[in-house]
């Protein structure tokens, strides 16, 4: 049998597609790569030869890391386009036009009335990245979209432009407690916005469109928007069976006539591409390094002793007996609630995420703390009572009007005052959280001036935590893999847009993903010190620097800061609790000011 083998190199995931001398798919393997290509791709070969046998046939390369595989194997490389293209004109000849959603590009390309190729640029929105985005923030998968926006009732204007704008829209929604399929429909809406309003404007799409692409293959509530769009119907408006090979099968049917691009066809059978796969040299490495987090294992132990006995004063909930003091903090992307008794010791807390509701995450996490209050033996009335509540953050005026919650707290007030009563010789506090960043100088226990990064989240603690899951690592593996790391990449200190850019470049490249992890690390906190900061204020942070927020519970963003300011800090172990902690502290005060019992 003569075979072709296409290998479609994506941004997110690799394709390999084996045809047979009509052209028909006989075998296909899609698989994420979770940003270490040449491993996984060695995986799907290794189980393509399992599974099928040996084939052996003509290969070519194609997709947006495929350039640098190409050359390392020495294997034809087929443009994007080209080889969709080749895909869509064999299977259907009649087609005008198509478009292609991938992980991080969008195509549309006119194939009647002149041939015209159309893709984004350098900006992931409106892609399979955006959606992932958003289904991340809703506690939901890419494949869960299609379901969840069918019960949609309501379509929110969103940002389909850029993943960090869309955040910001979508992040209040969810905290005023927007349903999460109103928010999904929404990000479908704007993807379909963004593909037709940013890549076909000034030609309108007509006759008969193909789509493509893995978000299109696996949501099919994004195809019927796109045809409702275009008003289109199930014959004019195509969506193949496995619209996701296209590009990795037209790789195939090109693999005979690749000798065009000056590389010779090359023959090969899935062993050997394996094994030429994990004996491959490393490709140039053109990007810039940063040092490892730690010189040597020394260095390390005394790191994590040092911030081991950085511990807040605790006693046992069940040791207490009248007034205690509830603090909430309802962030961006966490809610967290904290109980101090008279003397500030912290006896309960709890940190959640919000998962596309705000009040309903506080009102459940509330109930569970008042169901573990300690009672009279025999009787109901609980020993201890909330004496006084008080809650700060960006769900501050929603959880205060809905669940009854005695006083508010501006954010800043609450991280200076948690931060003093764990160290009173605090002189600088910074707070990374979910989307804000907080730098605050203090002097006798007060704020003394105070910087927060205005209409970018880049660098925040969303953002280390979706670098992570786009790199399929929990936030736990991500920071240990960033420890470890031998070769930092410095991805800089832009918009999370061209950082997430450079992420794929030096996926390309074939950087390690630990490598990534720690240029990450570095990332959070030069964003903070040079953009929010200012490399003019670096210097002046003070004798004592305390830093908290969810961010800092990564050792990994916690050395990275300790070495770019060259200072040594101050992390309690409550890092992500202060707000709450601090909205504590402050109502023990109110309550002593006013008395009463919530």
């Amino acid at each position: 049998m003569d075979y072709r083998i296409g290998i479609d190199a994506g941004s997110k995931t690799i394709k390999v597609v084996v045809v047979d001398e009509d052209g028909a798919v006989v075998h296909s393997v899609y698989r994420r790569h979770r940003s270490d290509i040449r491993t996984t791709l060695a995986g799907v070969l290794h189980d393509m030869a399992w599974r099928f046998g040996n084939l052996r046939g003509q290969v070519a390369v194609t997709g947006s890391a495929g350039i640098a595989l190409a050359e390392m194997l020495g294997l034809p490389f087929v443009q994007e386009v080209v080889a969709t293209t080749r895909a869509v004109s064999d299977a259907y000849p009649e087609a005008d036009a198509f478009i292609e959603l991938g992980g991080e590009d969008a195509k549309v390309v006119y194939l009647t009335g002149g041939l015209e190729q159309r893709m984004n640029a350098t900006c992931a929105g409106g892609t399979g990245g955006f959606i992932d985005t958003i289904a991340f923030m809703i506690g939901a998968r890419m494949s869960d979209m299609s379901g969840l926006a069918l019960g949609a009732r309501r379509i929110y204007p969103i940002a389909s432009r850029c993943a960090v704008f869309a955040q910001t829209d979508v992040r209040p929604l969810l905290n005023a407690g927007a349903r999460t399929a109103d928010i999904a429909a929404s990000a479908l809406e704007a993807v379909v916005r963004q593909t037709l309003a940013g890549l076909a404007c000034g030609r309108p799409l007509k006759g008969t469109i193909v789509f493509l692409g893995g978000p299109l293959e696996y949501i099919p509530n994004l195809v019927f928007r796109f045809r409702r769009a275009l008003g289109l119907t199930r014959e004019t408006g195509i969506k193949p069976p496995n619209a996701h090979l296209f590009t990795a099968r037209g790789a195939a049917l090109a693999a005979r006539e690749a000798a065009d691009d000056g590389t010779p066809p090359r023959t090969a059978s899935l062993t050997e591409l394996e094994r030429q796969v994990k004996g491959a040299a490393d490709p140039l490495d053109d990007l810039d390094h940063l040092p490892p987090l730690f010189a040597n294992a020394a260095e390390r132990a005394e790191f994590e002793g040092r911030h081991a006995a950085e511990r807040m004063v605790r006693t046992r909930l069940f040791d207490c007996e009248g007034p205690l003091y509830l603090g909430v903090d309802a962030g961006s992307t966490t809610v967290k609630c904290a109980l101090v008794d008279d003397e500030g010791r912290l006896v309960h807390s709890d940190y959640r995420p919000v998962e596309g509701d705000v009040l309903k995450t506080a009102a459940v996490m509330l109930g569970d703390m008042y169901r573990v209050l300690p009672r009279s033996y025999g009787k109901a009335e609980a020993l201890v009572h909330i004496a006084h509540a008080t809650v700060t953050g960006y769900g501050e005026d929603l959880l205060r009007a809905a669940l009854g919650i005695d006083s508010g707290l501006v954010e800043t007030t609450a991280h200076v005052r948690a931060a003093c009563a764990f160290c009173p010789e605090a002189s600088f506090v910074l707070d990374i959280g979910g989307q804000d960043m907080k730098a605050i100088w203090v002097r006798d226990g007060l704020v003394s001036d105070a910087v927060l990064n205005e209409a970018c989240s880049s660098g925040c603690g969303s953002f280390v935590e979706g670098t992570a899951h786009t790199l399929h690592m929990s936030p736990v593996r991500f920071s240990e893999a960033a420890l470890g790391a031998k070769n930092p990449v410095d991805l800089g200190t832009k918009c999370t847009v061209f950082m997430t850019s450079r992420v794929r470049h030096a996926q390309k490249i074939g950087a390690m993903p630990a490598d990534i992890a720690a240029g990450i690390a570095y990332s959070v906190v030069q964003n903070a010190l040079y953009r929010i900061i200012g490399r003019d204020k670096v210097a002046g942070l003070g004798g004592t620097v305390v830093v908290q927020g969810g961010a800092f519970k990564s050792d990994a963003v916690l050395r990275a800061f300790e070495l770019v300011a060259g200072v040594r800090a101050v992390r309690p172990d409550t890092a992500h609790l202060m707000g709450a902690i601090g909205a504590a502290l402050v109502a023990r005060d109110r309550a002593r000011a006013a008395g009463g019992r919530t």
